[in-house]
């Protein structure tokens, strides 16, 4: 895995002829421990992540704030 992490984004940025500042990767690993590339996205969607991100960080500070005037 390490390795892969180190060549792929490389290899992926010379093929495509730019440089790439995310990537998602998709690895699958078998029973007997090796690795298959299923896809390789240069634009993996964080949209869904940046609401979970905003919903806990509401609850977090709205817990923070509680405990401060509580106290």
């Amino acid at each position: 895995m390490n390795q892969i992490a180190a060549t792929l984004p490389y290899k992926i940025e010379e093929l495509r002829g730019t440089h790439i500042m995310s990537l998602g990767i998709d690895i699958g690993i078998d029973r007997n421990g090796e690795l298959y590339l299923f896809e390789v996205n240069d634009g993996p969607s964080t949209a869904t992540l940046i609401s979970d991100v905003a919903y806990h960080k509401s609850n977090y500070y709205n817990y923070i704030l509680t405990n401060k005037i509580s106290t």
